[in-house]
């Protein structure tokens, strides 16, 4: 699946808020309700981020 420029920037910044937060991928996963894997491909832009995942973040 081929993700638009502004959906890799938009990922880019999840990364950044989480790095903000002082939050490892593991710690921001729980506090979203999903595994460390499905957090990690949403920030890495493998999968596509949901409204109930933008809702939870």
């Amino acid at each position: 699946m081929e993700y638009t420029d502004r959906y890799k920037a938009f990922c880019k910044r999840m990364s950044i808020y989480r790095k903000l937060m002082d939050y490892d991928q593991a710690k921001m996963a729980v506090r979203v309700g999903m595994t460390t894997p499905e957090y990690s491909n949403r920030e890495a832009g493998r999968s596509m981020v949901s409204g109930i995942d933008l809702r939870n973040f």
